[in-house]
């Protein structure tokens, strides 16, 4: 895959990334084990003279490669029992959880960086086998994840009433693979990870998450969250996130159907730690059973600088077959949670594109 690097100082190049494993499913009705043993292998071939750091004139080989193997093991338990609330019947879950994870140190300061970062700490975060998005980083890792969580599933429909969880990640040994201007992973106690969701009813939805690092004694992260479903696929989400020293944000966004085939589409991403606009998106789109039109008109951050631009995308789609104009649908998933209504009970994968329309503010600048 060709990448254009995102410092018009720096040439660009082709990358091949490679990550087969094996993994085994252990279990029984009350345990599961997974290993998993994994291989990456990631070539390039860079342009002539290309600078792996403008700043200080560093220029790297034309041809580096990078290969490692990555072993994890995750392993569970499930505890349940019958019990009664507001008088329905549920079922009261407990559910420890081991991740193990194991990746030896590769010098990697001869890789580009096209489009990696590292993500924020969170609950995912826990059982991730990389803490970078993109490949041109991978972490070195001797660590463990203790994790606990309890839900209430509901026994008429199986549906979550609530769900509580907390984990920390125990690190063995220095983390040596780091970006530049990245603070290194120290041996020790992560964060406390601490989530937790609420369904009020079967319209509304509240969710809260909380990390506290015992190290500092300090709240490193806060947010609350509510959803609303609306009747024929439409939903609204409002959203608060606090992270010391990063930022402070609040998000609107929604999909209202105005008719089974129009319906309206928006968000306000704002940042309110440097008062500034994230994104914003108003659209409109049309949809029968076979054809769907979809119009957008975006501003977003298009970089770590903070600048701003606009957009406009318009995408006619043939169910089946195909679709022409700019992919107005994976914008949309991004933006609100509940676009697909599927989407509510997935966890999303990482995004990882080069393309300067998907940068996302959330992670670490």
């Amino acid at each position: 895959m060709h990448f254009a690097h995102p410092d018009s100082r720096i040439s660009g190049g082709e990358r091949l990334d490679l990550k087969p494993f094996v993994s085994a499913r252990l279990g029984g009705p009350a345990w599961y084990a997974t290993p998993t043993l994994a291989w990456r292998y990631t070539s390039y071939r860079l342009e002539e003279g290309v600078l792996l750091d403008p700043d200080q004139g560093l220029r790297g080989a034309e041809d580096p490669t990078r290969s490692l193997p990555i072993a994890s093991f995750d392993a569970g338990m499930y505890f349940d029992r019958e019990t009664s609330w507001d008088g329905e019947r549920f079922l009261h879950t407990l559910e420890p959880r081991l991740f193990y994870l194991y990746a030896p140190y590769r010098d990697q300061d001869d890789l580009p960086v096209f489009d990696t970062r590292p993500f924020t700490f969170s609950w995912g975060q826990l059982f991730r086998d990389n803490r970078y998005s993109g490949a041109d980083r991978q972490t070195d890792a001797n660590q463990l994840t203790i994790a606990l969580s309890s839900r209430l599933i509901r026994q008429s429909d199986g549906r979550e009433k609530l769900s509580l969880s907390l984990g920390q990640i125990r690190y063995f040994q220095d983390s040596r693979v780091v970006l530049r201007n990245e603070t290194p992973v120290a041996q020790g106690k992560s964060a406390w990870v601490a989530d937790a969701n609420y369904m009020i009813n079967d319209r509304w939805n509240l969710g809260a998450s909380y990390q506290w690092d015992p190290k500092f004694r300090r709240e490193d992260l806060a947010s609350v969250r509510a959803r609303y479903l609306w009747p024929d696929d439409g939903v609204v989400n409002l959203g608060y996130r606090y992270r010391r020293g990063l930022l402070e944000q609040a998000d609107f966004s929604f999909l209202y159907p105005i008719n089974p085939t129009w319906s309206l589409v928006g968000r306000y991403y704002h940042s309110i730690s440097s008062d500034k606009l994230l994104e914003a998106i108003a659209g409109v789109q049309w949809d029968s059973c076979c054809f769907a039109v979809r119009a957008i008109a975006r501003r977003y951050v298009r970089n770590r600088e903070g600048e701003l631009d606009n957009a406009l995308q318009v995408e006619f789609v043939l169910k089946g077959l195909g679709s022409a104009g700019q992919d107005t649908e994976r914008t949309l998933r991004r933006a609100i949670l509940g676009y697909h209504r599927d989407d509510l009970y997935l966890v999303p994968p990482s995004n990882t594109t080069p393309d300067p329309d998907d940068y996302d503010p959330n992670l670490i600048p």
